[in-house]
Parts: C-alpha cells; sequence; structure tokens
C-alpha cells in the first residue's frame, strides 16, 4: 500500500527549491510563509497546493486527507514544525510525524522546543533546516537509485562516501519509506534510494535517474 504525503514545504528567498522526484505521488505541499508567492511558486512546478494556515481548524476541514499518511514539516520555523506536528499527530499517529532538527536542538540550547512535542527527526544528524537550504544553494542534487545485487547499498556508501545524505527508500512495493536521524536506511537490492548528492559527487551510475 502506498502512503502518501502532507509536507510544509521547504523554500528559500527564490521559492521553492526543489521539486520532488518520487512517484507516485499524492503530496500537498504548504508554507509557513502567508504570501501567496510561495505557493504560486509550487502550482507553477505542477505541485498540488493549499493556502490556509496550517495551524487552523479551516485548514483540518479543508484539506482532503484521503490517502494522505504522515507530515512532514520542512520550514525553518522549528516552533511552528513542532506546532504542525502537534496539529496532525492524532491524525497520522506518532510514527508518521517528522519535522526537520533545528541549530537550537542541536546545540542543547536550553530555548529548544521539548523532545515530546517534536515529530521524528529527518535524514541525518544536524540535516537542520539552514544546512539543507544551503546544500541545495551549493547545487546539490537529489538523485535517485536503483539498488542491485552488483549495486547495493554498501557499494553506494563506497562510492559517494560520508557527504551523501539519505531522504526516502521506495520499496518494491512502491511504498515509500522516510529516512530519520535515528534510524539510518538499509534498503536492499529491487529498492530505490533518494538521496540529496552534493554537485561534484553526482556523476550519474548506470543506475541512477
Amino acid at each position: 500500500m502506498v502512503t502518501y504525503s502532507l509536507t510544509l514545504r521547504v523554500t528559500t528567498s527564490k521559492g521553492l527549491i526543489k521539486k520532488p522526484t518520487f512517484s507516485p505521488s499524492r503530496s500537498i505541499f504548504l508554507s509557513n510563509s502567508l504570501s501567496f508567492s510561495s505557493i504560486s511558486a509550487a502550482r507553477m512546478t505542477g505541485l498540488p497546493t493549499f493556502f490556509a494556515n496550517i495551524l487552523s481548524q479551516y485548514a483540518l476541514d479543508e484539506i482532503e486527507l484521503g490517502g494522505l499518511g504522515r507530515l512532514l514539516a520542512l520550514t525553518s520555523d522549528d516552533e511552528f514544525n513542532s506546532l504542525a506536528v502537534l496539529q496532525f499527530v492524532d491524525i497520522f499517529g506518532r510514527a508518521e510525524v517528522y519535522q526537520l532538527t533545528s541549530e537550537s536542538y542541536e546545540k542543547g540550547d536550553k530555548e529548544a522546543v521539548s523532545r515530546h512535542l517534536r515529530g521524528r527527526l529527518l535524514f541525518a544528524p544536524g540535516m537542520t533546516y539552514n544546512q539543507l537550504t544551503s546544500r541545495f544553494a551549493a547545487g546539490a542534487v537529489i538523485k535517485t537509485t536503483s539498488l542491485t545485487e552488483e549495486f547495493d547499498y554498501n557499494a553506494f556508501q563506497a562510492y559517494y562516501g560520508e557527504t551523501v545524505v539519505p531522504l526516502f527508500v521506495i520499496e518494491q512495493n512502491g511504498n515509500l519509506v522516510v529516512v530519520t536521524a535515528n534510524n539510518p536506511p538499509r534498503p536492499q537490492p529491487g529498492q530505490k534510494l533518494i538521496s540529496l548528492i552534493k554537485p561534484a559527487e553526482a556523476i550519474p551510475t548506470p543506475s541512477e535517474s
């Protein structure tokens, strides 16, 4: 069974930074900005959008949640991300609400949002909003790699080293698995790995797209 995502989208001053490369997809992309321009930028790429305050009752009532199974909160506002997690935890369950880690959380700042109010931390330890956007600004690309017996995950790691950031795994049945900081991926041959790769390392292998 394929599970789809409700995502608070990563944006920059130039708008939406990347369109997802995985499919099939029924994702709704939102922004923590009240500006309609960020939503318009997403629509121009063909992404489904919904313009509303995600913390409002209106959003809960009007967003078509049928077929959606998770929330990914990827905005620059850590408290906003945590509030969005709390808004949807009863709908999607604790295991399927995610957010980026924050600079304050990584540093152990006493003002950081409490752990029990957070979603599962996305992608890799230390992968903050600033880390993610700085990689895109430097030209990092998202690659989908089909793993095989000849080019398995160990070979993938040896090829790209420690700088690659695994994001998602697509299982053979089409289910999308989100990579989290405390649950490193162990994808198997026959599965696809979606990763963020620095431009100097983005030399396609025969199994990449």
